[in-house]
């Protein structure tokens, strides 16, 4: 049985559509919902380096249910994310019937003070609002570097150097 405060290691899968952790570890298999499993990491071999998730009310939704987040950044603005799988269909013509692809669509988040995530837009304009008072050194820092508001580890970079403008020397 796992305890408050246990750590299992072991082989990780997170299935985005179920919502679940399956660790494998010594002591067998434990699969986990967000209300059973506080945060987990994962090494990333695409990305050469670790994600860290979280199990945080989802401030979407009416009955605020737990669910995975994945933290980009944490300061001044502490942004998550979620990840899911949608069907789009691609080629749709007078001559063809097109056809469907999956895609893999981020969902990005601010954590609140109370501790909830709430919705943002993917928009650069939006982000922007939000570092208002740092927007000029934030837009010259992604335009310099070639990032892409619209690709999650650019923007993980942008939000990374927007909140390293506030840490104190």
């Amino acid at each position: 049985a796992v305890r408050e405060a246990d750590t299992l290691r072991g082989k990780i899968s997170y299935d985005l559509q179920t919502n679940t952790v399956v660790i494998q570890g010594d002591g067998g298999v434990f699969t986990g919902s967000p209300r059973t499993v506080a945060a987990f990491e994962i090494f990333d071999p695409n990305i050469i380096n670790y994600r860290k998730f979280y199990s945080l009310p989802d401030g979407s939704a009416y009955y605020n249910n737990p669910v995975f987040f994945e933290l980009l950044n944490d300061g001044k603005l502490t942004v998550l994310c979620r990840e899911h799988i949608e069907q789009r269909t691609a080629g749709y013509s007078f001559y063809s019937y097109g056809f469907t692809e999956n895609v893999l669509v981020v969902e990005y988040y601010m954590l609140n003070t109370a501790g909830k995530a709430e919705p943002l837009t993917s928009a650069k304009k939006a982000w922007l609002q939000l570092m208002s008072r740092k927007r000029d050194q934030v837009e010259e820092y992604a335009k310099k570097n070639k990032l892409q508001w619209a690709n999650k580890y650019d923007l993980q970079k942008i939000v990374g150097y927007y909140n390293s403008l506030f840490l104190k020397p």
